[in-house]
């Protein structure tokens, strides 16, 4: 992981924020179909599919899947295209991160100077009530406009009447703890950890260096009902493979 979040990289992430606000405290399936949308990668949407069954979350594009265990504390990475997936365990991501940051304060000051201001790591942002009100895949959701941590302009709209339990935090603390430098995504599961509800849309324009990036998040559409059990899993046939520098995990 390198020392600035690529778009693609934020644009995943936040989709993981949103993904770890769903997690309810009963056996329940949830799926999620949201779209994601990127003003600098210069593809078509992006669509997902979350699924929440449990303390296990998927989430599910084309090319990749993404199983988050929270009991185990892994996440495994897979990778549909190439037939291969990665697992790594919550310990072995936060000391990658430890690592980028133990490389981050061995740079000359100049360069530290520059990317403190590229992407300040005390970056707050900050929610406000707008008092707005849509309905969004079905629910009633209340519009918060988000100000500061390098966020320019955005919103998040939280809906109403679906479960989230405390438990389901995890990934949330995790996935603020990672990168070495909080992109907008980051700041964000920090932002919205107290209010209740989960956000259905999230729109941000954020300046990453010198390019501006505008991230959104729109939910197509929310069902409770059953995850298929070959969603919560690696397809037969793929192949693990190591991440540099990391021992593989079981």
């Amino acid at each position: 992981m390198g020392a600035m979040q690529s778009p693609r990289i934020i644009v995943v992430a936040l989709g993981l924020v949103i993904c770890a606000a769903c997690t309810r405290g009963t056996n329940d399936g949830l799926v999620i179909r949201q779209r994601n949308t990127s003003s600098s990668l210069g593809a078509a949407p992006r669509e997902v599919t979350i699924y929440v069954s449990g303390k296990t979350r998927v989430d599910d594009s084309e090319r990749m899947r993404k199983i988050i265990d929270l009991d185990a504390k892994t996440i495994t990475t897979v990778y549909k295209d190439k037939r291969t997936y990665t697992r790594r365990s919550f310990e072995q991501l936060r000391a990658q991160a430890a690592a980028v940051q133990k490389r981050l304060d061995a740079l000359p000051a100049q360069a530290r100077d520059l990317i403190s201001v590229l992407a300040p790591k005390d970056g707050t942002l900050t929610v406000t009530p707008t008092g707005k009100v849509e309905k969004i895949a079905g629910f009633e959701a209340n519009e918060y406009a988000l100000k500061g941590g390098g966020v320019s302009a955005g919103s998040v709209w939280m809906g109403e009447g679906l479960d989230v339990p405390r438990e389901g935090r995890d990934w949330e603390v995790l996935n603020m703890s990672l990168g070495g430098l909080q992109a907008p995504d980051q700041r964000l599961a920090a932002a919205i950890e107290h209010l209740n509800g989960f956000p259905l849309r999230v729109q941000m324009t954020a300046a990453i260096g010198s390019q501006t990036l505008t991230l959104s998040t729109e939910t197509l559409e929310v069902k409770r009902e059953s995850v298929p059990a070959d969603v919560l899993r690696v397809p037969d046939g793929f192949t693990q493979v190591e991440v540099p520098g990391m021992a593989k995990s079981q």
